[in-house]
């Protein structure tokens, strides 16, 4: 058991190396590291399976695929955009348990039903149902990654979550993206085979969700409050007057917009070249989830080593490496014409590595600076700048995509990723004042 947390009466314990907020628990803790094993996976093997549904469901030729992918996303981007904020400032009134919760549950309920879609708006109102789920879990990922770990622990404890999220990636990936093809050997047609597939991660999500009845219980003390929850979501924007927040604001935007790129245009990319190189749909899915695999695996082990360097550096200049890395990563990927070629592998590895570091370094920098007492409106708000940016992707990306070149989402990220570096070089040159230095905290 560790000394008290300064300014509070509260217990505070340590997991490993994480020296965890007063009143959270190792169990807490460990039920946290658990849904974040969980969340990004259920997030984009969605996906990674959406081509085997537009083409063995749905029946799409290859040249509407893109188009269709983006709108999608469009969808459920306007309704985390609409939601992720809200289910911030609620996670501050009812805490943040109950909400993520109620997330796992409904992206269980989507999955469910994505499907049995017959038409490409049965897939969107489907599609809906995931996304108000999607808003609820992408707010407490991000409120709840900030309210465990004390500040001198904050990077380690960040890294750690994202590895799990990685793993979680790696697990769909790899193992439930081959369903399909599994069931296909007994199934009585390919829509079947599908059925079953996003049934079991139905199951999968609702298990969760019972799992996740381990989370810290009500709304941390420095939270409570009696305000509306416009008035919490008015503080969340607030908030962005300070510097380095609204900083965070602009690296929520570009990181998540990375997220859309891999998750859903590499893997149609490396899909349709699959087809074109004379795959079956089911086998070029599979090799995109290997291949989606390796970007997610360079990434798993890049996170420890970011997460340790995030301890030491100022948050700001940290926020300025993450995103030239990004920058460089994806706008090597554009470079290629065969994304599962071999020559492929070393952009991959790279891609990885930039997607790490640009999240870590965006996380850690916000979960700085967000005050205690209005966390879950500023997690709120910085999850709705997220979901801004994967919105822009889709709709510029998904056309781009179609009209111009697989390459262009790749294209269009780099130079977001370093127009955000140049951002926080600025801001380190110009000189803000961090809530914490965590090197300081470390000695």
């Amino acid at each position: 058991m560790a000394a008290s947390g300064a300014g509070s009466a509260m217990p505070t314990q340590k997991l490993g190396p994480f020296f965890l907020s007063p009143g959270v628990t190792r169990g807490n803790a460990l039920v946290f590291f658990f849904a974040a094993l969980l969340s990004i996976g259920l997030f984009t093997f969605l996906n990674t399976i959406q081509p085997y549904i537009l083409t063995e469901h749905l029946g799409l030729p290859d040249a509407v695929q893109g188009r269709v992918s983006g709108n999608l996303l469009l969808w459920q981007e306007l309704v985390i955009l609409v939601l992720v904020g809200p289910f911030g400032a609620l996670s501050d009134r009812i805490g943040r348990r109950a909400v993520y919760m109620a997330g796992f549950f409904l992206i269980g309920l989507g999955y469910g039903l994505y499907p049995f879609a017959s038409t490409v708006n049965e897939l969107i109102a489907y599609r809906v149902v995931f996304a108000i789920g999607a808003a609820a879990v992408t707010a407490m990922l991000a409120t709840v990654l900030a309210d465990y770990p004390q500040e001198r622990s904050r990077g380690k404890f960040v890294a750690v979550a994202y590895m799990l999220n990685g793993i979680g990636v790696l697990i769909f990936a790899i193992f439930l993206a081959r369903l399909p093809a599994w069931f296909a050997g007994f199934a009585p047609d390919a829509r079947a085979a599908g059925q079953y597939s996003l049934l079991i991660v139905a199951a999968i999500a609702i298990i969760g969700a019972l799992v996740l009845r381990g989370l810290r219980g009500g709304v941390p003390e420095a939270a409570r409050n009696t305000d509306s929850m416009v008035s919490l979501l008015m503080q969340g924007m607030a908030a962005g007057k300070n510097a380095r927040i609204s900083l965070a604001y602009g690296t929520a935007f570009v990181s998540r917009g990375d997220l859309a790129v891999v998750g859903t245009f590499l893997l149609l990319w490396a899909v349709q070249t699959g087809i074109a190189q004379g795959a079956t749909t089911a086998e070029a899915t599979k090799n995109a989830g290997i291949l989606f695999a390796i970007v997610q695996g360079s990434a798993l082990l890049w996170a420890p080593i970011f997460g340790t360097l995030a301890d030491k550096l100022d948050r700001v200049t940290l926020t300025a490496v993450a995103m030239l890395l990004a920058g460089v990563g994806y706008g090597l990927m554009a470079t290629t014409s065969n994304p599962i070629g071999t020559a492929a592998i070393p952009l991959a590895i790279m891609l990885g590595i930039g997607q790490m570091s640009a999240i870590l370094a965006s996380q850690t920098l916000i979960g700085q600076e967000a005050p205690e007492a209005r966390r879950g409106s500023v997690l709120g708000v910085y999850s709705f700048f997220g979901a801004l940016g994967i919105l822009f992707v889709a709709v510029v990306g998904g056309r781009l995509f179609d009209t111009w070149t697989p390459a262009a989402p790749f294209i269009l990220v780099a130079v977001g990723n370093i127009l955000l570096g140049l951002w926080a070089l600025a801001a380190r040159i110009i000189g803000t004042t961090p809530a914490a230095q965590p090197a300081q905290l470390d000695s």
